[in-house]
């Protein structure tokens, strides 16, 4: 499915390197990521741990510290 996408400057700077670097389409690691990062947070979901967006730290919830 071919789909138009803004991405901020430092993530396609980000994407454009490791294309480069690996050898693999810009498009094909922009799939890939999306799909680590979908499966990362579903994964802190169900095993009890909350993402804090802001700091980007991991807390089991109802913990603190």
């Amino acid at each position: 499915m071919r789909k138009t996408l803004t991405l901020d400057d430092d993530v396609a700077r980000q994407l454009e390197t490791e294309a480069t670097r690996s050898g693999r389409p810009f498009e094909q690691l922009a799939n890939e990521y999306l799909r680590v990062a979908w499966a990362q947070r579903k994964a802190l979901q169900l095993g009890g741990f909350a993402a804090e967006q802001s700091t980007g730290s991991v807390q089991q919830k109802g913990t603190h510290g």
